[in-house]
């Protein structure tokens, strides 16, 4: 049984925010962590802006809502901003109050319902091909209205690959081209990091 499967993807969030700042208080005995040191773990920053995951510094202690942690969307005034909810896309003006950004937290977590839906088809499709995740192995995505993109790496290198579709790529067409890639890439000697575009037809 996978630990997690019967928690919502807000609860996942708030455990990952709580372990990251674990880690950096563990590790380094900061409280509360402001500056980071490495690139690891979860920090509070008093600089954001739009499209940072922003909280609510005050009312999170006692006012608790959804939008006490979300995407900044717009920010109106030094204690205004318009919070959209990450998992609804719902919007609050939330004002006479104060905000951090959380900085460190895995991109997957931030996606729409749909964006995450689609991530998680990719990563399926890859396993299916890749059991071990040797040559694929996701770690990047971008949406926009021109379709989404993915990259992939192989296990152990930074020789990242992008692969373009539709947003209406059937799973099995995703798994098609993924298998020539698959290919394509196992026979491919190290090489120097870059990155290759690749669009799938």
């Amino acid at each position: 049984m996978n630990k997690t499967e019967n928690l919502t993807r807000r609860e996942k969030l708030y455990a990952c925010i709580i372990g990251g700042l674990m880690y950096k208080n563990t590790w380094y005995g900061e409280e509360p962590p402001m500056r980071p040191r490495n690139k690891d773990g979860v920090y509070f920053s008093s600089e954001y802006k739009v499209g940072d995951l922003i909280i609510t510094q005050t009312s999170i202690w006692r006012n608790h809502n959804i939008f006490n942690i979300g995407i900044c969307d717009q920010i109106i005034s030094r204690d205004t901003c318009i919070i959209r909810d990450i998992f609804t896309g719902r919007t609050c003006n939330y004002g006479n109050e104060s905000f951090l950004s959380v900085q460190g937290i895995g991109f997957q977590y931030l996606m729409t319902e749909k964006q995450y839906k689609l991530w998680n088809r990719f990563w399926r499709a890859c396993g299916k091909v890749d059991k071990g995740y040797y040559y694929l192995r996701p770690c990047g995505a971008n949406f926009g209205s021109w379709g989404m993109s993915f990259d992939t790496r192989r296990k152990w290198e930074n020789v990242i690959s992008r692969h373009t579709f539709p947003q209406n790529i059937l799973f099995r067409d995703m798994v098609s081209y993924l298998e020539k890639e698959y290919k394509r890439l196992k026979n491919i000697p190290g090489e120097k990091e870059k990155i290759r575009n690749k669009v799938a037809g």
